[in-house]
């Protein structure tokens, strides 16, 4: 067999070897990429079905808290198996974070809560900042060195390939409070590659002969010669770009899109039993959608649907004070237009003085009849796939980047 190493400094055709290196981080880091976009599709739900459908303002928080651990993970990761790589050897090492990404993003199928997440995402964030490192490392040992500029291209638009990948699926196969579990499992698949690494990818023998000579200080080499300067002014340009793709452009955007246009609207109740009841009110009376009935002037509401949350579970004595959320949705092909959602609340049983609602439009409330009118207005019809769509025209920008310079 012809060493990869030897036959790429002498200049020799290339061998099966080399391509089987190329294919194996091309792979690698194509599916880092996968991962990386499948929690910008998937976290929003996650996190509304975790938190049972709380305000936007504390889904936006934890998802900040998400896309932090993610970059904080992916820088972390980057230093923690570039030095493994180092110490022992780039395709072992390479297998390793290729198995955590996808280990640590299937594990988030188990999450119970938004913390979960967030732990899950760091983790599987080490292998995807290790996977880019040594994947480079490697392909740049093994092949000629006239093919770096393509080389560099191409493996930088894996990661991008992967994005519109998951993409893709996203269109297809909407991904929502129901479904987002599955996502997060199909993450776990790419561990397979790093059963083919560790079979077929031969080491590096530049990588060999570097650990002969004694213990390799790659931070000292570096960081103590007249490559220091540059290679923090490097660092320093370099995360501008990245924060900004991927903490804020493609971290942020896509559930961004989403929640402009998920067709929902929530309206959040305060209000207070009355006094003259003469027995605790059932539960059931305030939680139960059968009393909900939704009106639009312009269509059908066949496809509409309205769900209630945190409402109460025991019985509501006189005088007690609850509150419960009501979500209506819209999923119609076609915006709505004067939408009514109606509650019937039980009959002379509320303090009318002691209402409060929160959310969009105008509400009304009876306390004769019980029947609390929300005039919703304007309501988009769903889209779950926008988010997806934004994504994938992201990712064709940032492959066709890849080659432009």
């Amino acid at each position: 067999m012809v060493n990869i190493d030897t036959a790429a400094n002498e200049g020799r055709r290339l061998g099966r070897e080399q391509w089987f290196v190329l294919a194996a981080a091309f792979l690698g880091w194509m599916f880092d990429g996968l991962e990386m976009g499948l929690f910008p599709i998937a976290a929003r739900p996650a996190l509304i079905d975790l938190m049972n459908r709380p305000p936007e303002s504390a889904i936006g928080e934890w998802y900040s808290y998400l896309v932090a651990l993610f970059l904080l993970g992916a820088a972390a990761g980057g230093f923690l198996f570039g030095w493994m790589g180092d110490k022992m050897g780039r395709v072992r090492t390479m297998a390793m974070s290729i198995a955590a990404y996808s280990l640590f993003t299937g594990a988030a199928y188990f999450a119970t809560e938004p913390w979960h997440l967030g732990a899950c995402r760091f983790l599987a964030a080490l292998g995807m900042g290790g996977e880019w490192a040594l994947g480079v490392a490697l392909v740049m040992e093994c092949w000629p060195e006239k093919f770096r500029p393509l080389l560099a291209g191409i493996i930088g638009a894996a990661a991008n390939f992967g994005f519109l990948g998951i993409s893709v699926i996203g269109i297809y196969f909407h991904v929502t409070v129901d479904s987002w579990r599955w996502m997060m499992l199909a993450g776990a698949a790419p561990g397979l590659l790093a059963v083919f690494i560790i079979a077929f990818i031969p080491e590096s023998r530049k990588w060999q002969e570097s650990v002969k000579g004694g213990a390799v200080k790659p931070v000292k080499e570096i960081f103590a010669t007249r490559l220091a300067i540059p290679t923090i002014l490097g660092i320093a340009f370099a995360s501008v770009a990245l924060i900004g793709t991927w903490g804020a452009v493609s971290g942020f955007l896509p559930p961004w899109t989403d929640q402009l246009t998920d067709g929902e609207a929530t309206l959040r109740l305060q209000l207070r039993a009355s006094e003259s009841i003469g027995e605790p009110i059932p539960p059931a009376a305030i939680t139960s959608v059968e009393n909900v009935a939704i009106h639009a002037d312009n269509t059908d509401t066949t496809d509409y649907q309205a769900v209630k949350h945190q409402g109460p579970t025991d019985g509501i004595q006189p005088g007690q004070t609850f509150s419960y959320s009501l979500v209506v949705s819209n999923h119609s092909a076609t915006p709505g237009a004067g939408v009514r959602v109606v509650d019937r609340l039980p009959a002379g049983a509320m303090d009318p003085a002691a209402v409060v609602a929160l959310g969009p439009g105008e509400v009304d409330f009876d306390p004769d009849s019980g029947l609390l009118t929300w005039d919703v207005g304007h309501l988009e019809n769903r889209n779950p796939g926008a988010k997806a769509w934004i994504q994938f025209v992201l990712s064709v920008g940032a492959i066709l980047g890849c080659f432009a310079g």
